[in-house]
């Protein structure tokens, strides 16, 4: 059972990855003839004869029963499945195939199909991946899967791997910017986001979060500065209008907020955040029947929207 499980667990992550299954790939990692036993059970052919796991969300499901999993022995187990499995894929040594599958198994850990810990105990980036792919690895997907997560820390650590190597990474500079602002060190952040800046004066995500840094240290002003810069890059930048708004507020500054707000509503009349700041910001301006509307809208939204969905928010 257990060699069928690795098997099993081989197909799902090179589905998952998005990767096409054909019979070279499945021979060269050694499983070709389990795949033409596990056929009309786990696994299809396609018209194309490419393999395909029996359900799209069937690899999602098969991990996220195996390794949320309170049992330790039985956990430890399922580890070594996985483990082998993984090492079957690196052996053939194709870094777009290793790269794929390393990249997909962070993006599920990030949307909690499996847990963070298991990636951590799982993976270890193998050799034959290139210096610039194993930098993109560590700044995009395991520090983007560590901030969706909440693990800062983390997500700094991984950054700092990147630019021990490449001082100027974009990614890992602006990914460590968020972390340390979401521990509550903007200044740090700053110093983060300016090098970016200075690499390149155009990029939208440094100009943004620098002026979110900046409001955080209620230097409203300057992060107006900031935002202008990006939006005039980005006027349909709806998240910039309402961070703008925002500022603009702290400042007292309600009708030209109200403006921001509305900016970003003509983009998305469903904007829940420009919402709910305009409904602060016409309130603090007296207009109750308007913000009362405002108010009314978010909730009729939110009868419509999923519980898990509001839980997850």
């Amino acid at each position: 059972m257990s060699h069928i499980l690795v098997r099993m667990l081989v197909c799902s992550l090179l589905d998952l990855a998005g990767l096409p299954i054909d019979d070279k790939l499945l021979e060269d990692i050694g499983i070709l003839r389990e795949a033409y036993g596990l056929e009309h059970k786990t696994l299809y052919r396609s018209c194309e004869g490419t393999w395909n796991t029996m359900h799209p969300r069937w690899d999602e499901e098969l991990l996220s029963f195996l390794y949320n999993e309170n049992d330790k022995p039985k956990l430890s187990d399922r580890k070594r499945y996985l483990r082998n499995a993984i090492d079957l894929i690196f052996k053939v040594k194709e870094e777009k195939v290793t790269y794929a599958v390393i990249a997909s198994i962070y993006d599920i850990a990030a949307r909690k199909v499996i847990p963070i810990e298991l990636v951590e105990s799982v993976i270890q980036i193998p050799n034959h991946i290139s210096k610039y792919k194993r930098t993109e690895l560590y700044a995009y997907y395991a520090a983007n899967t560590y901030i969706t997560l909440g693990k800062f820390h983390d997500a700094i650590q991984c950054c700092d791997k990147v630019l021990k190597i490449d001082p100027k990474n974009v990614e890992a500079l602006n990914n460590k910017g968020l972390a340390l602002s979401s521990l509550g060190h903007y200044k740090e952040a700053i110093q983060c986001y300016d090098i970016i800046l200075e690499i390149d004066p155009e990029h939208l995500n440094a100009l943004n979060n620098k002026g979110n840094a900046l409001s955080s240290l209620e230097e409203y002003k300057e992060a107006i500065q900031y935002y202008d810069r990006s939006l005039q890059l980005d006027p349909f930048d709806s998240e910039a209008w309402v961070n703008k708004g925002s500022a603009l507020s702290s400042l007292g500054e309600y009708k030209e907020a109200i403006q921001c707000y509305n900016e970003a509503l003509n983009f998305d009349p469903d904007d829940v955040s420009a919402l709910f700041h305009k409904t602060y910001a016409v309130g603090m301006l007296g207009e109750y029947k308007e913000a009362t509307q405002c108010y009314d809208k978010i909730l009729e939204m939110l009868k419509h929207l999923d519980p898990k969905d509001v839980n997850a928010s």
